[in-house]
């Protein structure tokens, strides 16, 4: 068992998700999936044991999207901190409806420094 904190980071972007593994991974146990459909199972399978949730808001799948998904997490997760990750710098900021945060593709200082005040 690890004292680690968990963060599950559904990312599209290869490059993206070097740099996660790259710069996280030391730290923090982290699980990196690719779809939209992955992060919907491994939520179903560890969502209680999450510390932190961080998408790729271009992440997309039948029907549903990034932001339907965090949504959803946010009713059946509402501690979870939940971040969307994006390239659009127009789109930085927080989401207070849905107690979400935004924040730039990885690697970005903010995201980085968010990430390590919330878990330390």
């Amino acid at each position: 068992m690890t004292d680690k904190k968990k963060i599950l980071i559904g990312e599209g972007v290869l490059s993206s998700r070097y740099f996660y593994e790259k710069d996280l991974s030391k730290d923090y146990d982290i699980e990196i999936v690719g779809s939209v459909d992955e992060v919907v199972a491994r939520i179903r399978e560890v969502g209680k044991s999450l510390d932190l949730l961080i998408m790729d808001s271009g992440l997309n799948s039948s029907g549903t999207n990034s932001l339907s998904i965090a949504t959803q997490c946010r009713g059946a997760y509402p501690n979870l901190p939940i971040v969307l990750s994006t390239a659009s710098q127009e789109r930085y900021g927080e989401m207070p409806k849905h107690n979400i945060v935004v924040f730039g593709k990885y690697p970005d200082q903010r995201l980085s420094d968010y990430i390590k005040r919330t878990l330390g």
